[in-house]
Protein backbone atom coordinates (compact mmCIF):
# COMPACT_ATOMS: atom_id res chain seq x y z
CA UNK A 1 0.00 0.00 0.00
CA UNK A 2 1.32 3.37 -0.99
CA UNK A 3 0.77 6.74 0.49
CA UNK A 4 -0.08 9.84 -1.41
CA UNK A 5 3.57 10.75 -1.71
CA UNK A 6 4.45 7.41 -3.26
CA UNK A 7 6.42 6.16 -0.29
CA UNK A 8 5.91 2.85 1.36
CA UNK A 9 3.85 2.74 4.51
CA UNK A 10 6.00 2.27 7.65
CA UNK A 11 9.30 3.39 6.11
CA UNK A 12 11.16 6.40 7.54
CA UNK A 13 10.57 9.59 5.63
CA UNK A 14 13.57 10.88 3.72
CA UNK A 15 15.86 13.24 5.66
CA UNK A 16 15.51 16.79 4.51
CA UNK A 17 18.58 18.50 3.06
CA UNK A 18 20.70 20.26 5.68
CA UNK A 19 19.33 18.15 8.51
CA UNK A 20 22.02 17.26 11.12
CA UNK A 21 22.86 13.69 12.11
CA UNK A 22 21.68 12.74 15.58
CA UNK A 23 24.31 13.11 18.35
CA UNK A 24 24.47 9.38 18.95
CA UNK A 25 25.27 8.80 15.29
CA UNK A 26 28.12 11.30 15.33
CA UNK A 27 29.59 9.62 18.40
CA UNK A 28 29.52 6.21 16.75
CA UNK A 29 31.24 7.58 13.66
CA UNK A 30 33.93 9.33 15.78
CA UNK A 31 34.58 6.13 17.71
CA UNK A 32 35.05 4.23 14.45
CA UNK A 33 37.54 6.86 13.26
CA UNK A 34 39.49 6.60 16.55
CA UNK A 35 39.54 2.83 16.28
CA UNK A 36 40.95 3.04 12.79
CA UNK A 37 43.68 5.57 13.83
CA UNK A 38 44.78 3.91 17.15
CA UNK A 39 47.91 1.69 17.48
CA UNK A 40 47.58 -1.96 18.20
CA UNK A 41 49.52 -3.54 21.07
CA UNK A 42 51.86 -5.23 18.60
CA UNK A 43 52.63 -1.93 16.90
CA UNK A 44 53.39 -0.30 20.28
CA UNK A 45 55.74 -3.13 21.24
CA UNK A 46 57.62 -2.84 17.94
CA UNK A 47 57.95 0.93 18.33
CA UNK A 48 59.21 0.65 21.92
CA UNK A 49 61.72 -2.04 20.90
CA UNK A 50 63.10 0.09 18.06
CA UNK A 51 63.38 3.09 20.38
CA UNK A 52 65.26 1.00 22.97
CA UNK A 53 67.70 -0.23 20.30
CA UNK A 54 68.36 3.33 19.16
CA UNK A 55 68.95 4.50 22.74
CA UNK A 56 71.40 1.64 23.38
CA UNK A 57 73.28 2.40 20.16
CA UNK A 58 73.47 6.09 21.03
CA UNK A 59 74.74 5.36 24.55
CA UNK A 60 77.36 3.00 23.12
CA UNK A 61 78.55 5.67 20.68
CA UNK A 62 78.79 8.26 23.48
CA UNK A 63 80.68 5.81 25.70
CA UNK A 64 83.18 4.96 22.94
CA UNK A 65 83.68 8.64 22.16
CA UNK A 66 84.30 9.37 25.86
CA UNK A 67 86.86 6.56 26.14
CA UNK A 68 88.64 7.75 23.00
CA UNK A 69 88.73 11.31 24.35
CA UNK A 70 90.21 10.11 27.66
CA UNK A 71 92.90 8.08 25.89
CA UNK A 72 93.85 11.03 23.69
CA UNK A 73 93.78 13.40 26.64
CA UNK A 74 96.13 11.14 28.65
CA UNK A 75 98.46 10.91 25.67
CA UNK A 76 98.42 14.65 25.08
CA UNK A 77 98.99 15.42 28.76
CA UNK A 78 102.06 13.19 29.00
CA UNK A 79 103.53 14.49 25.75
CA UNK A 80 102.76 18.06 26.81
CA UNK A 81 104.89 17.57 29.93
CA UNK A 82 107.76 16.19 27.87
CA UNK A 83 107.63 19.12 25.43
CA UNK A 84 107.45 21.62 28.29
CA UNK A 85 110.46 20.00 29.97
CA UNK A 86 112.43 20.11 26.73
CA UNK A 87 111.62 23.78 26.25
CA UNK A 88 112.64 24.62 29.81
CA UNK A 89 116.00 22.82 29.48
CA UNK A 90 116.64 24.61 26.19
CA UNK A 91 115.82 27.96 27.80
CA UNK A 92 118.17 27.31 30.73
CA UNK A 93 120.97 26.17 28.41
CA UNK A 94 120.66 29.35 26.36
CA UNK A 95 121.29 31.26 29.59
CA UNK A 96 124.33 29.16 30.57
CA UNK A 97 127.21 30.98 32.25
CA UNK A 98 130.18 30.29 29.97
CA UNK A 99 133.41 29.74 31.89
CA UNK A 100 136.64 27.80 31.60
CA UNK A 101 136.01 26.41 35.11
CA UNK A 102 135.22 22.74 34.55
CA UNK A 103 133.34 22.54 37.87
CA UNK A 104 130.61 24.79 36.50
CA UNK A 105 129.52 22.35 33.78
CA UNK A 106 129.13 18.72 34.85
CA UNK A 107 127.74 15.88 32.81
CA UNK A 108 127.43 13.52 35.75
CA UNK A 109 126.76 14.23 39.41
CA UNK A 110 126.00 10.65 40.41
CA UNK A 111 127.57 11.15 43.82
CA UNK A 112 124.70 13.40 44.80
CA UNK A 113 121.89 12.23 42.52
CA UNK A 114 120.50 8.86 41.57
CA UNK A 115 122.37 7.44 38.58
CA UNK A 116 120.09 5.72 36.07
CA UNK A 117 121.92 3.30 33.81
CA UNK A 118 122.10 4.58 30.26
CA UNK A 119 120.63 7.93 31.19
CA UNK A 120 122.23 11.34 30.93
CA UNK A 121 122.62 14.04 33.54
CA UNK A 122 123.29 17.71 33.05
CA UNK A 123 124.35 20.34 35.62
CA UNK A 124 125.54 23.89 34.95
CA UNK A 125 125.48 27.51 36.07
CA UNK A 126 122.83 29.65 34.37
CA UNK A 127 122.26 33.39 34.44
CA UNK A 128 118.54 33.56 35.18
CA UNK A 129 116.60 36.71 36.00
CA UNK A 130 115.80 37.44 39.62
CA UNK A 131 112.10 37.16 38.81
CA UNK A 132 112.64 33.43 38.15
CA UNK A 133 114.17 32.86 41.58
CA UNK A 134 113.45 33.14 45.26
CA UNK A 135 112.39 36.67 46.30
CA UNK A 136 115.48 36.91 48.53
CA UNK A 137 117.90 36.27 45.65
CA UNK A 138 120.44 39.00 45.00
CA UNK A 139 121.97 37.87 41.71
CA UNK A 140 121.22 36.08 38.45
CA UNK A 141 123.67 33.14 38.66
CA UNK A 142 121.98 29.87 39.68
CA UNK A 143 122.80 26.18 39.78
CA UNK A 144 120.59 24.19 37.43
CA UNK A 145 120.49 20.49 36.68
CA UNK A 146 118.36 17.74 35.12
CA UNK A 147 118.26 14.04 35.90
CA UNK A 148 116.02 10.95 35.95
CA UNK A 149 114.75 9.21 39.05
CA UNK A 150 112.74 6.01 39.52
CA UNK A 151 110.04 5.91 42.19
CA UNK A 152 106.72 7.44 43.13
CA UNK A 153 106.42 11.09 42.29
CA UNK A 154 105.29 13.69 44.77
CA UNK A 155 101.98 14.09 42.97
CA UNK A 156 98.92 12.78 44.81
CA UNK A 157 97.67 11.11 41.62
CA UNK A 158 100.80 8.96 41.29
CA UNK A 159 99.96 5.47 42.58
CA UNK A 160 102.72 3.44 40.95
CA UNK A 161 106.46 3.94 40.66
CA UNK A 162 107.75 5.24 37.36
CA UNK A 163 110.67 7.09 35.79
CA UNK A 164 110.31 10.86 35.98
CA UNK A 165 112.43 13.79 34.92
CA UNK A 166 113.46 16.24 37.67
CA UNK A 167 114.98 19.69 37.71
CA UNK A 168 117.60 20.68 40.26
CA UNK A 169 117.67 24.38 41.13
CA UNK A 170 119.70 26.38 43.66
CA UNK A 171 119.10 30.11 43.99
CA UNK A 172 121.79 32.71 43.49
CA UNK A 173 122.74 33.39 47.12
CA UNK A 174 124.02 29.85 47.77
CA UNK A 175 125.38 29.61 44.23
CA UNK A 176 127.52 32.71 44.82
CA UNK A 177 128.90 31.19 48.02
CA UNK A 178 129.87 28.05 46.11
CA UNK A 179 131.49 30.18 43.39
CA UNK A 180 133.60 32.01 45.98
CA UNK A 181 134.72 28.68 47.50
CA UNK A 182 134.91 26.94 44.09
CA UNK A 183 133.30 23.91 45.72
CA UNK A 184 129.98 22.52 46.82
CA UNK A 185 128.29 22.71 43.45
CA UNK A 186 125.20 20.66 42.64
CA UNK A 187 124.64 19.01 46.03
CA UNK A 188 121.39 17.14 46.37
CA UNK A 189 118.60 18.41 48.60
CA UNK A 190 114.90 17.64 48.68
CA UNK A 191 114.15 21.36 48.89
CA UNK A 192 115.73 22.24 45.55
CA UNK A 193 114.41 19.44 43.32
CA UNK A 194 111.14 19.66 41.40
CA UNK A 195 109.24 17.22 39.20
CA UNK A 196 109.14 18.22 35.53
CA UNK A 197 107.64 15.32 33.59
CA UNK A 198 106.27 11.90 34.45
CA UNK A 199 106.61 8.65 32.50
CA UNK A 200 110.03 9.50 31.06
CA UNK A 201 111.97 6.21 30.71
CA UNK A 202 114.96 7.76 28.93
CA UNK A 203 116.80 11.08 29.08
CA UNK A 204 119.88 11.25 26.88
CA UNK A 205 122.29 14.14 26.51
CA UNK A 206 124.85 14.19 23.71
CA UNK A 207 127.63 16.78 23.52
CA UNK A 208 129.36 18.01 20.36
CA UNK A 209 132.17 20.37 19.42
CA UNK A 210 132.55 22.28 16.18
CA UNK A 211 136.09 22.91 14.99
CA UNK A 212 137.26 26.05 13.21
CA UNK A 213 136.78 24.33 9.84
CA UNK A 214 133.18 23.35 10.73
CA UNK A 215 133.80 19.69 11.57
CA UNK A 216 131.41 18.27 14.20
CA UNK A 217 132.81 15.73 16.67
CA UNK A 218 131.76 14.33 20.07
CA UNK A 219 132.76 16.45 23.05
CA UNK A 220 134.01 14.97 26.32
CA UNK A 221 134.44 16.62 29.69
CA UNK A 222 137.99 17.67 30.43
CA UNK A 223 138.82 18.39 26.81
CA UNK A 224 140.49 21.59 25.66
CA UNK A 225 137.07 23.23 25.35
CA UNK A 226 135.42 23.82 28.73
CA UNK A 227 131.99 23.79 27.08
CA UNK A 228 130.65 21.87 24.08
CA UNK A 229 129.55 23.84 21.05
CA UNK A 230 126.03 22.50 21.30
CA UNK A 231 124.00 19.97 23.27
CA UNK A 232 121.55 17.43 21.86
CA UNK A 233 118.69 16.47 24.18
CA UNK A 234 116.49 13.41 23.74
CA UNK A 235 113.49 12.80 25.98
CA UNK A 236 111.50 9.58 25.59
CA UNK A 237 107.95 9.73 26.93
CA UNK A 238 105.05 7.33 27.47
CA UNK A 239 101.38 8.23 27.67
CA UNK A 240 99.59 7.51 30.94
CA UNK A 241 97.67 4.52 29.57
CA UNK A 242 100.85 2.76 28.44
CA UNK A 243 102.67 3.59 31.67
CA UNK A 244 100.06 1.66 33.67
CA UNK A 245 101.23 -1.56 31.98
CA UNK A 246 104.66 -1.36 33.60
CA UNK A 247 104.69 -3.03 37.00
CA UNK A 248 108.44 -2.97 37.75
CA UNK A 249 111.63 -1.08 37.03
CA UNK A 250 112.66 -3.82 34.61
CA UNK A 251 109.51 -3.22 32.55
CA UNK A 252 110.42 0.45 32.24
CA UNK A 253 113.91 -0.34 30.96
CA UNK A 254 113.01 -3.23 28.63
CA UNK A 255 113.31 -1.34 25.35
CA UNK A 256 112.77 -4.51 23.30
CA UNK A 257 109.24 -5.16 24.60
CA UNK A 258 106.34 -4.48 22.16
CA UNK A 259 104.68 -2.13 24.66
CA UNK A 260 107.86 -0.06 24.94
CA UNK A 261 108.43 0.14 21.18
CA UNK A 262 104.82 0.86 20.23
CA UNK A 263 104.07 3.51 22.86
CA UNK A 264 107.33 5.42 23.32
CA UNK A 265 107.81 8.77 21.67
CA UNK A 266 111.09 10.66 21.43
CA UNK A 267 111.41 14.45 21.54
CA UNK A 268 114.71 15.96 20.40
CA UNK A 269 116.27 19.42 20.56
CA UNK A 270 119.73 20.77 19.76
CA UNK A 271 120.84 23.88 21.64
CA UNK A 272 123.98 25.92 20.82
CA UNK A 273 125.93 27.16 23.86
CA UNK A 274 127.78 30.37 24.56
CA UNK A 275 131.47 30.49 23.96
CA UNK A 276 133.67 30.24 27.04
CA UNK A 277 134.92 33.49 28.46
Amino acid sequence: MKSDGGSRIGSAPPRPLGCRMPVSGRRDEAAQIRDRNAFTLLELMVAVSLLAILVVMLMSMVDNATKLWRVNENRVESYREARAALNLIASDLKSIYASTNENLFQTNASGAFEAVAGSGQLFFIAALPVSAQDPASRSDLCEVGYFLRYGKSSLASAKESSFSLYRYFRESNQTFTNLVNNAGFFTHSTTNVELLARNIPAFKVNYYSISTNGTVSPWTAGSSNALPSFVELQITAFNNQAAKRFASKEDWTNTSSPTWRENSRVFTARIPLRESE
